[in-house]
């Protein structure tokens, strides 16, 4: 049992310390960080979507080739019809848990500005014991209609909550067996043969998703309604949850426009961040390791197609290798052995 905590312990400390390196490495091979997103028109011969990810900047492409998928026809009635009831994230308007230092945790899903933010909670984290907090607050789901979820006003709920639905696609087969029709094409979309995701997002106005980044090439595509990214490159101090914590991948900073810089002090995110609001038919290109905070601007529809980074690949890469630890090693021989295991990849990550 020990060795079994002791090994979880060590490959959560190794992820943190991989994606570490990855972003370090993201950030100094594409160190010409944008000031604004590039704006490009996609149906111009010879457009190459491998190349614009392969930038690392963020872009807004027109006349994608998403125009011509056929889930610009969606219609919360259409998604009814073909969804059925569908498992949406349930959103209270919690007390906002700021101010309270001894907490290992200071925001949860809350109302902030009459907006409900929701941020991820990672469950069997090793720090999850210690939050104030449970999995469970986090995603509390009910069965409801695409219609219910896509509502504008509170009013319309009669509850003091908001609703959130977010899908793997592929997940959606059995009760919409053709949905994959409704994105394609799709094929210059795709990186990679491994590691893609194809998502279906649909929230009403004023949902807010918490700032956090993700490992991969991310193409968003707007269906209906509008969003607001707000972005900030790799190079930003975002105070990030610890990868043993629940909201690993995500800030600490709750209020980005009024961050306390006591508790922050290299927090630069309220001059440095960019502005895109997205429209039907708009596609961002959201490059590896960009914090972004996203907010529904207008009852929203959205697809995006997830790649993994190559970053990414060699952590898995490092993940399939034996553990280089024993119990029973000093901890100068465990430092010298992780040394010379990472050694071994570091042609690929450096």
């Amino acid at each position: 049992m020990a060795a079994a905590s002791f090994r979880s312990l060590f490959y959560c400390s190794l992820n943190g310390l991989l994606l570490s390196l990855a972003a370090y490495y993201a950030i100094h091979k594409f160190s010409n960080e944008a000031e604004d997103v590039i704006r490009l028109e996609a149906s111009i011969a010879g457009f190459s979507y491998r190349k614009i990810a392969d930038l690392r900047q963020p872009a807004v492409l027109t006349s994608s080739i998403a125009t011509k998928w056929k889930a610009f026809t969606w219609t919360p009635e259409i998604l009814d019809k073909k969804l059925g009831n569908v498992s949406a994230y349930r959103l209270d308007q919690f007390i906002l848990l700021e101010g309270l230092p001894q907490l290992p945790i200071i925001h949860i899903c809350c109302r902030q500005r009459e907006n409900p933010v929701f941020i991820t909670f990672h469950d069997n984290k090793p720090l999850e014991p210690f939050v104030r907090v449970k999995w469970s607050d986090f995603n509390r789901k009910v069965n409801t209609s695409v219609t219910n979820v896509f509502k504008a006003t509170e009013e319309e709920h009669g509850e003091n909550y908001y609703l959130y639905y977010s899908q793997d696609i592929g997940l959606l087969k059995t009760q919409f067996p053709d949905i994959v029709s409704y994105v394609q094409p799709i094929e210059d979309l795709v990186l990679s043969s491994h590691g893609v995701q194809i998502n279906l997002w649909v929230g009403r106005k004023g949902i807010t998703t918490y700032t956090h980044y993700d490992a991969t090439y991310n193409f968003f595509v707007q269906i209906r309604g509008e969003k607001r990214f707000t972005l900030f490159p790799p190079s930003t101090e975002m105070y990030l949850y610890p990868c043993l914590h629940p909201h690993y991948g995500h800030s600490q900073i709750s209020n980005l426009a009024k961050a306390n810089k006591m508790k922050f002090p290299l927090f630069e995110g309220d001059t440095k961040g960019i502005d895109v609001v997205l429209r039907r038919g708009d596609m961002l290109v959201l490059p590896p390791f960009w914090y972004h905070r996203v907010e529904t601007l207008e009852s929203s529809v959205s697809v995006n197609v997830w790649n993994d980074a190559p970053e990414y690949d060699v952590m898995e890469e490092i993940y399939k290798k034996p553990i280089p630890l024993e119990l029973h090693w000093s901890l100068s021989m465990r430092v010298l052995r992780l040394a010379k295991k990472l050694a071994l990849n570091s042609d690929q990550i450096v």
